[in-house]
């Protein structure tokens, strides 16, 4: 049999997707990112704010000023000097004016063209802190919402109320513009709700949209339709042209979602939490793209128009302060994220590419919505960076809370930095509910190792504790204070006879295994002789 001709095999190029080779555009943006500069404020940053024209100047709230950088220099320019603790802080659509919310209800509208460090106009909005100001599309209006739920509508010229309602039940978090109306806004608040108003209307309300946890930040994206709201550990995206659904949740962050942001043409969008990150996120695949971590917890973010600077308000934990973290970027050139083909088209909504069937829509219609999940009051003190409320509450027997609870919380406290502070401002009577809870568990083996850390912390600290040496001069709180440190005492006293075994055991064993290794050692020095 003839040998068959052997067949020339030719080697195919492998063509790979383009999917593949397109680069991670968001992670190159951050690169450019560079020559950081860092600004240290003497309290917690409220607020920032970007001027939406050039040269993109920005504000922030610290205390009782606002303080505005250039936006090409970094170099502060003018300080808004109050007689109260400002809140919030707003830019005006062509950069002229800047208004800011103080504490004592009052808004300070300061005109930015003409560097007046006084105020032009002074409104005396609420009784309880102004949290949002936003002013209208048209620039001859502005909306203002306190921390008891109300919101007015305010006319800049004139000084006077438009309208007034009360809307939220809790504070009034967050606000956007609806795109070029002026009569539209969308309001987030701690009540878990978000609604969206029209002046015009009787009834004002005009949409809410019931979310889990307390609303922390809006951002609407440009053509409209889709808006993004945050608040726990989540990010929702909603689809205004659906009846509001939720067409996408996104677990962004390991704690607290504080700020979104979009890029200039809204193809992206960037999140902050208290977990020290800053996400990004392909807005049409929702897909993580890129993260950068911070020294320190995130509170807001800002990103000019340009996305050639990004603003990062953090807390320190340690001492108190806000710092103003600026990164820009260090080429001339103006810098975009984006490309042709990820650019969403702003005349069209953006979720028709994925749903082309109508049936799909009905089906996310009849998706039932998670029931609203409430805060506990603990954590709502913590959220609000109330310490001391949170350290009285944890430790009131009348609330009865588990010992993992109150662990947790005093776990919290101490990554926070803020333990001291807490105890130092406690009640006498928390402090030996402390020791009692201290008494009750330290002997669980679950418990046992923080429990002791948290005993050494006080014991170090118990002499700089006023409330602790005023409270002693009663004669029954000194007897009860005794009691516990004296009972304290027993437990740990009994503890130690029963580790003074353990301790010889483990003595013993440690000299057999020094003998052992004698012979072992001296063959090692005789084969070092030889």
């Amino acid at each position: 049999m003839e040998d068959q001709p052997s067949v020339a095999f030719k080697k195919l190029h492998v063509v790979r997707s383009s999917v593949f080779q397109k680069p991670n555009q968001v992670r190159s943006w951050w690169k450019k990112l560079t020559n950081p500069t860092i600004y240290k404020h003497s309290d917690v940053i409220t607020d920032m704010d970007c001027c939406p024209t050039s040269p993109y100047n920005y504000t922030c709230c610290s205390s009782n000023k606002c303080t505005t950088y250039h936006g090409a220099t970094n170099d502060i320019i003018r300080v808004y000097t109050g007689s109260n603790e400002y809140l919030s802080v707003s830019y005006r659509s062509d950069g002229n004016l800047v208004a800011c919310g103080s504490s004592s209800g009052y808004v300070d509208i300061y005109d930015e063209q003409h560097s007046m460090n006084h105020p032009l106009r002074t409104i005396k909005a609420h009784k309880s802190g102004v949290h949002v100001v936003k002013f209208s599309t048209d620039r001859t209006q502005l909306v203002t919402g306190c921390g008891e739920g109300w919101l007015k509508l305010w006319d800049i010229a004139s000084s006077k109320s438009l309208s007034t309602s009360h809307l939220h039940t809790q504070r009034v978090k967050c606000a956007s513009v609806f795109g070029n109306n002026p009569s539209i806004f969308i309001t987030g608040s701690y009540d878990h709700n978000i609604r969206m108003i029209d002046w015009r209307t009787k009834d004002v309300v005009t949409l809410t949209i019931a979310h889990e946890t307390p609303v922390e930040n809006l951002a609407l994206h440009s053509n409209g339709l889709l808006l993004l709201s945050c608040g726990g550990t989540f990010v929702n995206v909603w689809d205004l042209n659906m009846n509001a659904s939720c067409v996408h949740r996104i677990n962004a962050h390991s704690k607290t979602v504080t700020s979104l942001a979009f890029s200039h043409s809204c193809s992206y969008f960037h999140s902050s939490g208290l977990d020290s990150n800053i996400k990004s996120y392909n807005m049409q695949t929702f897909e993580k793209l890129d993260s950068v971590r911070y020294t320190d917890p995130i509170i807001k973010i800002c990103i000019t128009d340009n996305d050639r600077r990004v603003m990062a308000c953090l807390l320190n934990n340690v001492d108190n302060y806000g710092l103003l973290y600026v990164k820009s970027h260090k080429t001339a050139e103006k810098t975009t994220v984006t490309t042709n083909e990820d650019t969403l088209d702003v005349n069209k909504s953006f979720f028709k590419r994925y749903f082309h069937d109508t049936s799909e829509i009905h089906q996310i219609d009849k998706i039932r919505r998670p029931e609203t999940v409430k805060y506990q009051p603990y954590e709502m003190f913590l959220r609000k960076f109330e310490y001391i409320k949170a350290f009285g509450y944890v430790f009131n027997k009348k609330h009865n809370l588990e010992a993992g609870i109150v662990i947790e919380v005093m776990k919290e406290l101490m990554r926070r930095s803020a333990l001291f502070s807490a105890m130092k401002g406690a009640y006498f009577h928390s402090i030996i509910s402390m020791l009692s809870f201290i008494n009750r568990n330290i002997m669980k083996p679950q418990h046992t190792i923080f429990l002791v850390k948290l005993t050494n912390f006080y014991l170090d600290h118990r002499r700089k504790l006023p409330n602790l040496e005023n409270g002693l001069q009663n004669h029954e709180n000194f007897i009860k204070y005794s009691a516990e440190l004296e009972k304290l005492m027993k437990i740990l006293n009994l503890e130690m006879k029963c580790f003074k075994p353990t301790f010889e055991i483990l003595g013993a064993l440690d000299l057999i295994e020094n003998i052992s290794m004698i012979p072992q050692a001296i063959q090692n020095g005789h084969q070092l002789d030889q």
